[in-house]
């Protein structure tokens, strides 16, 4: 295994998808490797693969007429390239195999990087909403005519509740997609337009410290021909301090903040899409919330039907990234208001028993706290409650106490076991749900926090709290999901 390329090192440079005759994922069952799977599929490459276990995702790949074996080294035929990802462990036996066989081994950030080389790229990246400002780019490229393609972290849906997958090969010039910095494999893209959402820290279980997170970001930056960011983030400023002058031209800057209170050298206020006149609207509206934006001598009211301060800045985020492919502000803030959500993005699941239960992908304590404050205004009068699900033991080790004051918007939080992804419990001994629950006792909060073994447990004791008028919602990246047919089950039997 010593001889497995680092993430970032370009093992595919150079090459073309007509290259790839055969490919082989490992791990094809992953949400990220599934969408790139289908779109080299789709683009006429044999492409098959193999996972730990039959889930939905393998099932779809499968009717889709891609082939999914066990994960053991022996299912690879005439395969000469096997994509692995991140969660690959060591002494993965797809990974011996291939070594043995000289096959060639890309990262999954190789494809991705060879399918945007081909297209006009819009690579979107920052600690958190990647998935919702990515969509929303597509939904408005898409609703404008434009065909364009994307790789995306979940489907969205557009008016009428269509549902769009979290691929496509358009026929159009742009590639959207999601860039994910969490290993630092984006610094391989070389996109038109880079979206840099926010840069709070994350992910320091690979780079070390909140300065080399940082670092990452200006590299990217310096890759992408245009970069779009939002500067009421203090992690985005410290990065536009840390151009050079010439490359401070190439930034497009969005927020809701003064421009004459950001005291950036070098930056130029026609450069700055200003969110002014911010509303938000009770959830009975056909609207969940509007602002104007102006970028120079444009300016357009924008009207949304996701909820949320965020929400505003992830739409401004995609109006200036369409600005940077030639898209005009007014069509693109008339597009947006077509886009509907995506999958597990505050997910609304129905009312059973009058209560009205969601669920979000959040995982960050800035995700949450904005996750709850959209639901703090949506519903004002309402109780929440909520079943959280930590996700990785260094995320815990490392913001227990942002966790702690995040979740303690609600009015009940259930804990789970933290689902650990790729890391072991014993390398961060210290790391679980009670320590949470710890933090939140010098907030005056810990009485809202309890803790719950297992999903069964957590979305029992969750509705047998709830009464009639509440929101629920289960949060987390990992499994918590789970949770959610059962909650909904207990609730009909309140009916």
């Amino acid at each position: 295994m010593n001889n497995l390329p680092p993430p970032d090192h370009p093992s595919l440079e150079g090459r073309g998808a007509k290259d790839l005759t055969s490919v082989f994922f490992s791990g094809i069952g992953g949400h990220g490797m599934s969408v790139l799977a289908r779109l080299l599929n789709d683009k006429g490459v044999k492409v098959s693969g193999s996972d730990v276990a039959r889930t939905e995702i393998t099932k779809d790949l499968e009717k889709a007429g891609l082939r999914v074996y066990p994960q053991d080294g022996s299912h690879m035929g005439d395969a000469g390239t096997l994509v692995w990802s991140s969660a690959i462990k060591e002494g993965n036996p797809d990974l011996l195999s291939a070594f043995k066989r000289g096959m060639t081994l890309a990262h999954r950030s190789d494809i991705l990087d060879l399918l945007m080389r081909e297209k006009e790229g819009v690579a979107v990246s920052g600690t958190h909403g990647k998935t919702t400002t990515s969509s929303l780019i597509s939904s408005i490229l898409l609703s404008l005519g434009k065909d364009p393609s994307w790789a995306l972290g979940a489907p969205f849906k557009t008016e009428g509740g269509k549902e769009e997958a979290a691929w496509r090969n358009g026929k159009g010039e742009a590639f959207v997609a999601e860039a994910d910095e969490s290993d630092g494999s984006f610094l391989k893209y070389r996109p038109k337009v880079c979206v840099i959402t926010n840069s709070d820290g994350d992910h320091f279980e690979h780079f070390g410290s909140i300065e080399n997170y940082r670092r990452a970001f200006l590299d990217f930056i310096r890759h992408s021909e245009k970069c779009v960011m939002s500067m009421d983030d203090g992690g985005n400023r410290q990065l536009f301090e840390m151009l050079e002058e010439e490359e401070k031209g190439k930034v497009l800057g969005y927020g809701a903040t003064e421009f004459k209170n950001l005291g950036l050298a070098g930056f130029q206020e026609d450069n700055y899409g200003f969110l002014e006149d911010i509303r938000f609207f009770p959830a009975s509206s056909s609207f969940s919330s509007s602002f104007s934006l102006k970028l120079g001598k444009e300016k357009a009211r924008v009207r949304l039907r996701i909820p949320g301060l965020h929400n505003c800045l992830n739409a401004s985020a995609a109006i200036l990234a369409c600005k940077g492919l030639g898209v005009g502000i007014p069509a693109s803030a008339r597009a947006a208001s077509l886009f509907l959500g995506c999958s597990r993005r505050l997910e609304f699941l129905g009312c059973p028993g009058g209560r009205k239960v969601f669920t979000d992908y959040a995982h960050h304590p800035s995700e949450i706290e904005a996750l709850l404050s959209s639901l703090k205004s949506s519903y004002p009068p309402a109780r929440i409650g909520a079943l959280f699900q930590p996700f990785n033991y260094s995320r815990v080790e490392n913001f227990s106490q942002g966790f702690a004051s995040s979740l303690s918007l609600a009015d009940k939080i259930f804990l789970l076991p933290v689902y650990g992804a790729r890391e072991k419990q014993e390398d961060f001994p210290k790391a679980s749900p009670e320590r949470i629950k710890e933090a939140a006792l010098p907030l005056g909060e810990g009485e809202k926090f309890e803790l719950a073994q297992n999903f069964e447990e957590g979305a029992r004791r969750l509705v047998s709290w709830s009464r009639e008028g509440d929101v629920l919602v289960t949060v987390g990246a990992g499994t918590v999901t789970d949770a959610n047919p059962l909650i909904l089950k207990l609730l009909g039997e309140k009916v």
